[in-house]
């Protein structure tokens, strides 16, 4: 089974021809999930390059976009992450000191100093392929000023990383406000959270007075099982495309594919 989005389950041989809709599914997978569990709701899955922002309405996925040119255009797909962006991305001047900057560092800089990325989701090489530590990520802001990181204190340049982190919450916060203004179900809709940078979700919810749900709660998991729910969450889309292939298979009524797998029209949508 291939999980091929609004064209449902495909079957091995059917993929040469599908492989378009197969590619392009991930975001897909998690949102029709979270909408057999919540009836309204804003998925924002922050990963480590890019974020969705998915509209839930009426318990069915009202993205307005298909693919990324036009998710782009809805504000419904992010250029921005939480470990590969680089800070010119976020923003092209965050004052220090009264200075501006040029580009030496990343976003996993950014979130290293606010203690907010953890170690197992630090997985790409820094910008500069230098260490992945606090020290280093404050030589490498400090340099977007041409300064060393000794010019200032760790505290210093601990909030010069929340200035980033404030723009970047700035240009996510926007583009949400987009997506809501597509639907007025959307109004008091909660935020679900998703992806290694979900703390910036929950960060989004606070800050609009909205409920926040993680991904793994509406996945199953208890909330003792921290270490567990930790890695469903930010792995949400290949957790989805399971429980969604779970409940496409018990609904097929025994009708098949080639393989032996449920045909093509169990479409978990449809289930």
């Amino acid at each position: 089974m291939f999980y091929a989005g609004d064209a449902g389950w495909l079957a091995r041989s059917a993929c040469a021809d599908g492989w378009r809709k197969v590619a392009s599914a991930n975001w897909l997978a998690t949102a029709q999930w979270v909408a057999t569990r919540v009836p309204d709701a804003l998925l924002v899955d922050i990963g480590s390059k890019t974020t969705d922002i998915i509209p839930i309405v009426g318990s069915r996925v009202a993205a307005r976009g298909a693919n990324d040119a036009e998710r782009l255009m809805s504000g419904e797909l992010v250029y921005q992450g939480v470990v590969r962006t680089p800070l010119c991305g976020v923003a092209h001047r965050i004052a220090f000191r009264g200075e501006t900057n040029e580009w030496f560092a990343t976003t996993a800089d950014v979130y290293r100093l606010t203690g907010e990325l953890r170690p197992e989701h630090d997985q790409h090489p820094s910008a500069d392929n230098g260490p992945k530590t606090e020290a280093a990520s404050r030589a490498r802001i400090a340099r977007m000023i041409g300064r060393d990181a000794a010019d200032a204190s760790d505290a210093e340049w601990r909030s010069f990383a929340q200035g980033w982190r404030h723009e970047q919450l700035r240009t996510l916060e926007a583009n949400l406000a987009r997506v809501i203004a597509g639907d007025a179900a959307l109004a008091v809709a909660p935020i679900v959270g998703a992806g290694c940078g979900r703390f910036l979700a929950a960060a989004l919810a606070r800050q609009a007075a909205r409920s926040y749900i993680d991904f793994a709660r509406l996945a199953g998991v208890a909330d003792d099982d921290a270490t567990r729910a930790e890695w469903i969450s930010t792995c949400a889309p290949s957790v989805a495309v399971a429980l969604l292939a779970s409940m496409a298979a018990s609904g097929a009524k025994g009708a098949a594919g080639d393989e032996g797998h449920p045909s093509n029209d169990a479409s978990p949508r449809a289930a």
